[in-house]
């Protein structure tokens, strides 16, 4: 904990130094792709399959150039996820879910036109499970901070826009979420666009 602290530190103020001497460049961005559950102790799997299910993520944020080929930078999303559903001979089981992030980023170009980025920070999602059968009704619904991350590529089409591929992963958090499961980790492949302003 206390070395993710210290990193935290560094990677803040590191980039309050470089956005006094670089002009912010803000961006949005919109992605879309597939993303897939899972849950080690099986009992979540069990009820959904783990099978891969649609995703889409808008985002905001800056960047900040700290040398010709490096650029740092906030962002904030929101993503969301397809409902899960699944029908068994006598249960109905759904589940929802979303999540809004915060991220600091790290974006390299080692040629022109082509740039790697990875992204990692913090992401609250909340998720809702409804359990029907013949003679029992269950719904439960809660939300969580867990630690998210992602790496990616992309290439510039145009002066200011950006086609990009990515993986995300929100982690894992342990504890009860819904009877005796915890929130399970999601991992999403993504492809999107990307606008500078």
């Amino acid at each position: 904990m206390k070395k993710t602290n210290k990193l935290s530190v560094i990677l803040l103020s590191t980039l309050s130094i470089c956005s006094i001497n670089a002009i912010a460049s803000p961006y949005v961005s919109g992605q879309f792709g597939v993303y897939g559950t899972s849950d080690s102790n099986n009992a979540y799997d069990n009820l959904f399959h783990n099978k891969s299910r649609i995703t889409g993520r808008i985002a905001a944020g800056y960047l900040w150039g700290i040398n010709p080929c490096t650029e740092l930078g906030l962002e904030s999303g929101v993503q969301g996820y397809q409902k899960i559903r699944e029908q068994y001979t006598v249960t109905d089981a759904t589940l929802r879910r979303y999540s809004i992030d915060a991220l600091g980023v790290v974006d390299y170009r080692p040629i022109q036109y082509f740039n790697v980025f990875a992204k990692a920070g913090a992401a609250y999602v909340r998720e809702k499970i409804n359990v029907h059968t013949t003679h029992y009704d269950y719904s439960s619904a809660k939300g969580t901070v867990v630690p998210k991350a992602v790496i990616g590529a992309g290439y510039d089409v145009l002066e200011n826009v950006n086609v990009n591929l990515s993986v995300s992963q929100e982690f894992k958090r342990h504890g009860h979420f819904v009877a005796t499961l915890p929130m399970p980790a999601a991992t999403s492949a993504m492809a999107g666009v990307n606008y500078r302003f």
